[in-house]
């Protein structure tokens, strides 16, 4: 992405702390919002990816009071939330990877309507680039690598479940 994608995300973070508009991520409404928006987004899917494949399915992770649950009932978790910073579609990875399905007791939900699945992490990471300002901007490069039976009106509706 370049350095200097990630120093104007950097200005954007400290601004909001500085001028104490809702730190650490602003709101959705503020110029920069958008690139947090991504980092984040991929943060909130790789970092578990990352610890299911070095420690396994069932490693200890802390959610809100729920105390120990399994690396895939947080994924769950995250499919059917949007972050406490609403604008970071936190589960939207995972959504595209996987289809709908209910997860280790935590059942299915009618927060986000996810008919979408068989993306893979590279086929989104490798649309991750300096243009990338806005989750929305990777719906048109997603639509064009899209597997087989996924249309377009299927990734713009989850998009839009995520409010964008």
């Amino acid at each position: 992405m370049g350095s200097a994608y990630w120093v104007d995300n950097i200005a954007y973070v400290i601004g909001t702390a500085i001028n104490n508009t809702n730190p650490p991520y602003g709101t959705q409404n503020l110029p920069g919002s958008g690139r947090t928006a991504v980092i984040e987004m991929w943060g909130y899917h790789y970092g578990p990816t990352l610890a299911d494949r070095r420690y396994g399915l069932e490693h200890s992770n802390p959610v809100g009071g729920l105390g120990s649950i399994t690396s895939e009932q947080y994924i769950y978790i995250l499919e059917r939330t949007r972050n406490v910073w609403t604008f970071i579609p936190a589960g939207l990875p995972h959504d595209l990877i996987d289809f709908n399905q209910s997860i280790g007791g935590f059942e299915n939900s009618s927060i986000l309507n996810d008919v979408i699945g068989g993306f893979s992490q590279a086929d989104i990471f490798h649309q991750l680039d300096a243009t990338i300002l806005s989750p929305s901007d990777i719906k048109i490069p997603l639509v064009g690598i899209a597997p087989s039976g996924v249309t377009s009106e299927q990734i713009n509706l989850l998009f839009g479940n995520y409010s964008y």
